[in-house]
């Protein structure tokens, strides 16, 4: 279902995971792996975080750095 708007496309429900997998390796593992999360990313909200700059001058050279936080 997309985030915005009213329309459907009439596409087939998204793949989803039935039951737990705890039998696969390899390719299998990371396929069941993928789906399962991008299933619960699209149940989930819209991440949410903040965003960190600094910048300093020290002595005419100045260092900078980011970084980013989840909110909890």
């Amino acid at each position: 279902m997309p985030r915005k708007g009213k329309n459907n496309d009439k596409a087939h429900p998204p793949i989803h995971p039935v039951r737990g997998a705890t039998n696969l390796s390899g390719d299998d593992q990371r396929v069941f792996e993928f789906v399962t999360r991008r299933f619960l990313a699209c149940c989930s909200n819209a991440a949410k975080g903040q965003s960190t700059n600094v910048e300093l001058d020290l002595n005419k050279e100045v260092f900078t750095t980011s970084g980013n936080l989840p909110y909890n």
